[in-house]
């Protein structure tokens, strides 16, 4: 009979053996560890805990290192954890989650490498060749993080402009790279950060929508402004917190909208910018480019250029009476006047300038 789990020596988990011939079990104990558990059942991987079913919570019962990434495919899974817990991969990236699954990363977990990405999130059903499905869903309510000290192309979260099908992110907690890009959005789909989103730059959007909500904060670390060169079909962080790079249709790419209705948004680098449209490859933006980004509230440590507010808002510059400091945004109005470039909100304004 089963041996219960109670009843193991430290060290030591139930066993159960069956025999090839007669197809009798032999139960007995063995040396492991349990490393997550879906419900009442323990299980030894993380990915054998995903494997066991569906509409599942997983939780991860201490620190894990990995050997190989987890995946989970077609399924909706939420990792959770009673206390803080760490689950790394020293080689590879920490999870894929494809072919329509729903993801949430829980409070008190913490997902991290130093491999090209963290998280991989597709709705394809495979990435190699890719293969259409359905829809993905990552939500972060804890961290996941990419800490490669030196290389610039890593992202914490990305996905492929190949993938038709789409990804909702939803950011509550912090999602941070040391070195990289956050965030890669290079996929048709929603992308809602409430929560903390830092790297060199944060946030690469080349498909679908972003929208950043009251409360988010979103950091561009970089304390060297690269500028916007142009690179394939990747993306390199410049230095902006939020880098909206414009492709041709051929690559397979739309058309991103971006959408700052609140949130502290700052950059480190001289030059840089909170949010900042430009060329890629060498091709020309569409004309109406800048009004695909809608600034409808937020703070900001640079200034906000005129073509990114939204309708009825104009730039706004704040300076702090003791500190001297400048804070940037949007505020309701309009110009009615300009000299040159710049624009008056009344015409006593325009003619003392």
């Amino acid at each position: 009979a089963p041996v219960a789990e109670g009843y193991c020596a430290t060290g030591y988990i139930p066993a159960a053996t069956v025999d090839p011939v007669t197809g009798e079990t032999t139960y007995g104990v063995k040396v492991g560890e349990y490393v997550a558990r879906v419900g009442d059942v323990g299980y030894e991987t993380l990915q054998a805990a995903v494997d066991s079913g569906d509409d599942i919570v997983v939780k991860i019962l201490g620190d894990i290192a990995l050997d190989a990434r987890v995946e989970v495919s077609g399924k909706t899974v939420d990792f959770e954890a009673d206390e803080p817990v760490t689950v790394s991969c020293a080689s590879d990236r920490v999870l894929n989650v494809v072919n329509g699954s729903t993801v949430t990363v829980g409070q008190n977990v913490t997902l991290t490498t130093t491999a090209h990405p963290t998280v991989f999130v597709t709705g394809c059903t495979s990435t190699s060749p890719y293969v259409a499905g359905a829809k993905s869903t990552l939500v972060i309510d804890g961290v996941v993080e990419n800490t490669n000290p030196t290389y610039d192309a890593t992202f914490a979260i990305a996905g492929n402009g190949t993938d038709d099908d789409g990804v909702d992110i939803t950011v509550n907690g912090t999602v941070r790279n040391a070195n990289g890009i956050a965030i890669y959005q290079a996929f048709p789909g929603d992308l809602v950060v409430n929560g903390t989103v830092v790297g060199a730059s944060a946030i690469t959007i080349k498909d679908g929508t972003l929208t950043v909500n009251d409360g988010a904060v979103v950091t561009a670390t970089s304390t060297t402004y690269a500028g916007h060169t142009t690179n394939g079909s990747g993306a390199s962080p410049s230095g902006d917190a939020i880098q909206v790079p414009y492709y041709p249709a051929s690559m397979g790419y739309g058309t991103p909208v971006v959408s700052i209705v609140g949130g502290t948004i700052t950059v480190a680098a001289e030059g840089a910018a909170g949010i900042q449209a430009y060329d890629n490859n060498n091709v020309v933006a569409p004309e109406d480019s800048e009004s695909n980004v809608s600034v409808s509230g937020g703070e900001f440590n640079a200034p906000v250029a005129e073509g990114y507010c939204a309708a009825g808002y104009i730039p706004a510059a704040t300076v702090d009476p003791v500190t001297g400091e400048t804070t940037y945004g949007v505020k309701t109005g309009a110009y009615v006047a300009r000299v040159g470039d710049v624009g008056y909100e009344t015409l006593q304004a325009a003619v003392d300038s």
